[in-house]
């Protein structure tokens, strides 16, 4: 079952979600206490399972000129899904509660945004699984258009993890072997025709 909620006007919109799933016979991948050439070893296992959760996002636009616009924009989501089992009753590689902000400036030739996201620290977790640290990632892109008849091109800069974090997505079942990478910055044109 799911509500959904929008709503908007003279530049600005808000939209948001409420969920409540009830799974029966949910199969997922346990995590087991053996391990089998560096790796964790997981078996498909099954139970009734329920997953709450709730997503909401808004942009508002903060000024326009007639070079662009710009907007702000925010969002939140969370799920909580447990198992209906006795003892730990919660699942795997399950995401953690996250937050973001972002600026968007739209042109005509010139778009640019940069977006921050606060991923909280998983704490619930199935047996035999490692905790997640809380992470921030901040992302930057700046890209100029060229047009040239059908021909649209984007040359663009373009960075990720800024902060140079240690960031582990907990949904990854490689996590505890391998982080997302280090502080990423790009170039490039892409084309498009």
């Amino acid at each position: 079952m799911a509500a959904t909620f929008t709503g908007g006007g003279g530049g600005w919109s808000l939209r948001g979600t409420l969920y409540y799933t009830d799974f029966v016979d949910f199969i997922y991948q346990a995590t087991t206490d053996e391990e089998r050439d560096g790796f964790d070893v997981r078996r498909y296992s099954q139970a009734d399972a329920t997953f709450p959760g709730f997503e909401v996002e808004g942009r508002v636009t903060v000024a326009e000129w007639p070079a662009g616009t710009l907007r702000l924009g925010a969002f939140f989501d969370r799920v909580s899904p447990k198992l209906d089992i006795s003892g730990n009753d919660n699942l795997p590689l399950i995401p953690p509660a996250r937050l973001g902000v972002s600026l968007d400036f739209t042109g005509e030739r010139l778009r640019a945004n940069v977006d921050f996201v606060r991923a909280s620290g998983q704490e619930d977790v199935a047996d035999f699984e490692i905790p997640t640290d809380a992470y921030n990632d901040l992302r930057a892109r700046i890209a100029w258009r060229l047009l040239r008849g059908d021909m649209t091109a984007d040359l663009y800069l373009a960075g990720r993890n800024l902060t140079d974090e240690e960031q582990r997505l907990h949904t990854s079942v490689v996590k505890d072997l391998a982080p997302q990478p280090g502080r990423t910055i790009e170039t490039g044109l892409r084309m498009r025709f």
